[in-house]
C-alpha cells in the first residue's frame, strides 16, 4: 500500500493510500544433465515460482548440437502440462553418439522464462545392416553386396560376410569399402550357399539376416550322331549327351533345315523328350532331292546347346500333282488347270492332261495333251467336246524318277443358253398391253423359267419394271402387261432360263394410248371431299374441285404426289402407294401400286407457275367401321383420320395430325409410346411463324406441308391464323365446310358430341398402359371403341410431344381464341370441355353426317 505525505513543523499530511500489485514471469529451472542411451534421454525441469500468475504452459526446448540459447519460437518444443512443480519427459528417436541441447521453459500471462541450457550426448549403438544381395551368379562364382544402414554413431572397425554351404556359415571375408561387396570364386555349380553380412564397432558385432543363393548349372554337352536310312522324304538320326551341365535335361532332339547352323527358334525341331540317355529319331517330313543340315540339341535350366552340324541329301521322288480344276467351261470346250505340288526335287520335263469320256475311261486309250508350264502351274485349253457329256480328266508330270499321274476328276460339259424370240406387242391400251415370246432351242437343258420383262428404258436387263414367269415348257407364251402408265413409251423383251443362265430376245418398243377415264373408279361418286378412302388396288379418279363442294380449284396445269407414308419408321419408295397421277377432263386420275399398301398420300394440283391450287388426302385403309355413341351423340368412325387400324396397341391406329381449320394432314409418330415422326417420301419444309403473308387460309392452301406457328407476340391467341381468331371460326363448322378434312359423309365433330356422350357416363372406360390409349365402352349397339394417346405436334416448336401420354381430339366448336377438344391422359382422366390453341397439331375422329 502506498501513500504520499508532507511534513510542516509538527504537522504531517497524508494522501489517500492506493494498492499496487506486482507480478513477474515464472521462475523455471532446467534439471541436471540426463543419462542417455543411444536413442533416448529423460529430460527434467521445475517451475520454482509462478510469480503471481498461473503457469499456462511448461515444457522443454531442444535441438541437435551444442548451443548457448534456445527460443520458444524457433526450436523444437515439447509441452508438459501447466502449473508449478517438477516435470519430466523421455525424448526418444535420437541419433546415437550425438550431442543435443535442451532447457526447461514456462509461460504465464506475463511472458516466457527459460532455465539454463543443458547439453548431453547419446550413446553408441550396434550398426544396422541392410539385406545382403547376391548378383552375377555363375556356375562357379557370385558377387556379394551389402551396406550398413546405420553405423550406430561410430564408424565400423570391420565389416564383411560369413558364407558357407549350410546355415552355420563358417567362412569369413573382410571388406574395406562402404557399401561393401565381395566376389566369391571357386564355388561348385548348381549348389546352394548361405551368406550373411556383419560389421563391428565399439559396442559389438551386428549381423544381417541369412540369405541363400544357388550357383548356376552349365549348358549340357551333346554330340550329333551319323544320319542313316536316307530316302526321298525321311532319314534316321541319333545323338548322345556327354554332360548334362549339372542340371536335369528337360528337352533333347534334333533341329534341321536347308540352311547351315539350324536353330530351334527358326528351323524344324523334333523332340526326343527329357533325360540324359542316348536318343534316336526318324525325320519324316523331308522333301526329296534337298540338302539338309542337322544338329542334335539338349536343353537344361541354363539353356540350349547344340552338337556338331552334319549334312545329307534326300533322294529324288516322283512329282506330286494338284487337283485338276476347270474354267471357261462351255458346251464344247474348257480350260484345264493343275499344278506340281511337289516336284520330287527335280522340275518335270513334261506336264499335261489325259482326258476322255467317263464311260470306259483308261489312260491307254485317253487323249493326251501336253500343257505349257509357268513355274509349278500348267494349263491348256481343250476344244471339240460334245455338249452335256461327262468326261474324266487327270494331270500327269514326268521327271527322272518317272511319270506320275494325279487323281481323275469328272466333269460334264454344259448345255447352251436357250434361244428365245420376242413377239409383237398387241392389244395396247392406256394401262395395258399383251407381249410374249417363243423358245426356239432349250440349249440342251430344261427350261427353268420363261416370260417377259418390261420397262421404260431400252436396257431392260438392269432397269426393268416388272417380270412374268410363264412356266418351264419350251412352248410359245403370251402375257398381258398391266399397271402401265398412259401415253408412255415402253420396251418389252422375252427371256428364257435354263441351268446355264438366261438369254433374251430383242427388245420390242410400244407406246400406250392416251388416258381413258372410263376404266377409272370415281372416288367422288358419293360426294366430293378433301379425303378419299381407297381400300384396294385399282384405277381411281376424282373431280378437281374444292373438297365438299363443286367449286373448281382453278386452271390446273400439272398434278403430282406430294408425299407418301406407311405411318411407320419405314420410308416408302416413291410410288409405293400411288403413281401415274394425271389430269384430264377436269378429273385427277391415279393408280395404286400393283401391290396394294395401306398408308396415306397427298396429291396436289398446280397452276402454270407451279403454285398449289388445292390438295387431296388419299387414305389407303380398309373401310372404317361405325361406332354409335351413347345419348344420341352420333355415329363416329372406329379409328382416327389417317389411321390404318383400329386395333389397340397398333402403331397404325395413331393416324395423322391437323391444325384446327386446315384440311391437310401432318405426320404423326411411328411409335405408340414415344415421339418419333413417321417416315415419308418428303423432306418436309421448316415451319413458319404466322404473319399477314403466311398466316392466311390462302397460304395454308398453297403450302399444305408447312406447319404454321403463331406469331411471336401471340396477339392472335396462339392461332396459326394471323387475323383475330373470331375470323377463323368459319374454317370448320358443324355444317361441313370446304376445309373439313374428313371423307364424304363424315365431318369433324362438334364439341357437343363429346359432351352428350360424357353425360351418358364415362365410368366404363379403361386406359391401357401397355397399348397406350383409352378404351371407351359407353356406346350403344356397337362394341367399345379405341382412342390412342397419339399426342400432338407442338405449336411452339413444331415437334411431336406427349405420344403415349395424352390423347387430344379436335371438335369444330370454338371458344375465344381456341377450340374445344376431347382430352384424356395416361392416368385415366377424361375431359370433354377443355380447349386447345388452334395452332396445335391434334388428332381428328370423324362424325357421320
Amino acid at each position: 500500500y502506498v501513500c504520499s505525505y508532507v511534513k510542516d513543523g509538527d504537522y504531517v499530511a497524508y494522501s489517500r493510500s492506493v494498492t499496487i500489485s506486482v507480478y513477474g514471469v515464472p521462475v523455471v529451472e532446467t534439471g541436471d544433465k540426463p543419462e542417455a542411451d543411444s536413442e533416448s534421454a529423460v529430460l527434467s525441469g521445475k517451475v520454482l515460482d509462478d510469480c503471481g500468475k498461473s503457469v499456462t504452459e511448461r515444457g522443454f526446448l531442444w535441438r541437435a548440437g551444442a548451443v548457448e540459447t534456445l527460443d520458444v519460437n524457433k526450436d523444437l518444443k515439447i509441452k508438459c502440462g501447466t502449473g508449478s512443480g517438477e516435470f519430466i519427459y523421455t525424448l526418444a528417436g535420437l541419433d546415437p553418439n550425438r550431442t543435443y541441447s535442451f532447457c526447461a521453459y514456462a509461460k504465464n500471462a506475463e511472458g516466457v522464462s527459460y532455465g539454463d541450457v543443458v547439453r548431453f550426448t547419446t550413446g553408441v549403438a550396434l550398426p544396422v545392416h541392410g539385406q545382403p544381395q547376391v548378383c552375377d551368379i555363375t556356375p562357379f562364382s557370385a558377387v556379394l553386396k551389402s551396406n550398413v544402414l546405420s553405423d550406430g554413431g561410430e564408424a565400423s572397425k570391420e565389416q564383411g560376410f560369413y558364407w558357407g554351404e549350410d546355415t552355420d556359415v563358417q567362412h569369413k571375408v573382410n571388406c574395406e569399402s562402404q557399401p561393401f561387396n565381395y566376389e566369391l570364386t571357386g564355388l561348385s555349380r548348381n549348389t546352394t550357399y548361405y551368406v550373411k553380412s556383419y560389421s563391428i564397432n565399439s559396442i559389438g558385432t551386428a549381423y544381417s539376416e541369412i540369405i541363400e543363393f544357388t550357383t548356376n548349372p552349365e549348358l549340357p554337352v551333346v554330340l550329333t550322331g551319323e544320319v542313316s536310312e536316307i530316302a526321298e522324304y525321311s532319314a534316321a538320326c541319333c545323338g548322345i549327351i556327354s554332360d548334362d551341365g549339372g542340371a536335369e535335361i528337360i528337352d533333347k532332339g534334333f533341329v534341321y533345315g536347308t540352311s547351315s547352323n539350324p536353330d530351334i527358334e527358326t528351323d524344324n525341331v523334333i523332340s526326343a523328350g527329357s533325360g540324359s540317355d542316348p536318343f534316336s529319331l526318324s525325320l519324316s517330313d523331308l522333301s526329296p532331292h534337298i540338302t539338309y543340315y542337322i544338329r542334335a540339341y539338349a536343353a537344361n535350366s541354363v539353356g540350349t546347346s547344340y552338337g556338331q552340324e552334319l549334312s545329307f541329301n534326300t533322294k529324288t521322288a516322283l512329282s506330286e500333282l494338284g487337283t485338276v480344276t476347270m474354267s471357261n467351261c462351255t458346251s464344247s470346250s474348257m480350260v484345264l488347270y493343275s499344278s506340281v505340288l511337289d516336284d520330287g526335287g527335280e522340275m518335270p520335263s513334261e506336264v499335261g492332261f489325259y482326258y476322255g469320256e467317263s464311260a470306259g475311261f483308261e489312260l491307254s486309250t485317253a487323249t493326251k495333251v501336253q500343257a505349257s508350264m509357268n513355274e509349278h502351274d500348267f494349263t491348256v485349253t481343250i476344244t471339240g467336246l460334245d455338249r452335256v457329256t461327262e468326261y474324266s480328266i487327270c494331270a500327269y508330270a514326268i521327271n527322272s524318277a518317272g511319270e506320275s499321274v494325279g487323281n481323275s476328276v469328272n466333269f460334264t460339259t454344259l448345255a447352251e443358253l436357250p434361244i428365245v424370240f420376242t413377239s409383237e406387242v398387241k392389244d395396247i391400251t392406256d394401262i395395258s398391253a399383251t407381249g410374249g415370246g417363243t423358245v426356239e432351242d432349250d440349249g440342251g437343258s430344261d427350261i427353268i423359267a420363261k416370260g417377259i420383262i418390261w420397262g421404260v428404258e431400252p436396257d431392260l436387263s438392269t432397269t426393268f419394271i416388272d417380270k412374268t414367269n410363264e412356266g418351264s415348257s419350251a412352248n410359245a407364251f403370251t402375257r398381258k402387261m398391266t399397271w402401265l402408265k398412259h401415253n408412255t413409251r415402253y420396251y418389252v423383251m422375252a427371256y428364257a432360263t435354263n441351268a446355264i443362265g438366261t438369254s433374251y430376245g430383242e427388245p420390242v418398243c410400244f407406246m400406250t394410248s392416251d388416258l381413258n377415264l372410263q376404266s377409272y373408279t370415281n372416288l367422288a361418286s358419293s360426294g366430293t371431299a378433301n379425303c378419299y378412302i381407297v381400300s384396294k388396288k385399282g384405277l381411281y379418279k376424282f373431280p378437281a374441285v374444292k373438297g365438299n363442294s363443286s367449286f373448281s380449284v382453278g386452271s390446273v396445269s400439272s398434278v403430282e404426289v406430294l408425299w407418301e407414308t406407311y405411318g411407320t419408321s419405314t420410308t416408302p419408295a416413291v410410288g409405293s402407294l400411288v403413281y401415274d397421277v394425271s389430269f384430264s377432263e377436269a378429273y385427277i386420275a391415279f393408280q395404286t401400286n400393283k401391290y396394294y399398301h395401306e398408308g396415306n398420300a397427298v396429291i396436289a394440283a398446280k397452276d402454270s407457275d407451279g403454285v398449289i391450287l388445292w390438295s387431296w388426302h388419299i387414305w389407303m385403309t380398309d373401310e372404317p367401321g361405325k361406332c354409335v355413341y351413347a345419348n344420341n351423340a352420333g355415329t363416329m368412325m372406329d379409328r382416327n383420320l389417317g389411321a390404318t387400324s383400329a386395333t389397340p396397341g397398333d402403331v397404325g391406329a395413331l393416324g395423322l395430325l391437323y391444325q384446327w381449320g386446315r384440311k391437310d394432314p401432318f405426320l404423326g409418330s411411328c411409335k405408340i409410346s414415344e415421339a418419333e415422326e413417321a417416315a415419308s417420301t418428303l423432306n418436309w419444309p421448316s415451319s413458319v411463324s404466322s404473319s399477314s403473308s403466311n398466316g392466311t387460309i390462302e397460304y395454308a392452301i398453297a403450302n399444305p406441308t408447312t406447319f404454321i406457328l403463331p406469331p411471336d407476340d401471340y396477339d392472335n391467341g396462339c392461332d396459326w391464323y394471323c387475323k383475330i381468331s373470331s375470323e377463323s371460326h368459319f374454317l370448320w363448322q358443324p355444317t361441313k365446310t370446304i376445309y373439313d378434312p374428313c371423307p364424304a359423309g363424315w365431318r369433324v365433330p362438334d364439341g357437343g358430341s363429346y359432351k352428350v356422350w360424357h353425360m351418358a357416363g364415362f365410368s366404363n372406360r379403361e386406359y391401357s398402359d401397355s397399348d397406350k390409349g383409352m378404351l371407351f365402352s359407353t356406346l350403344v349397339s356397337s362394341p367399345a371403341t379405341w382412342y390412342p394417346a397419339a399426342g400432338k405436334r407442338s405449336f411452339v416448336t413444331d415437334i411431336l410431344k406427349q405420344v403415349g401420354e395424352r390423347g387430344l381430339y379436335w371438335s369444330v366448336t370454338p371458344t375465344g381464341h381456341s377450340s374445344y377438344v376431347l382430352e384424356f391422359t395416361q392416368v385415366g382422366y377424361v375431359w370433354t370441355a377443355l380447349f386447345c390453341q388452334r395452332a396445335e397439331g391434334l388428332s381428328v375422329r370423324c362424325l357421320k353426317e
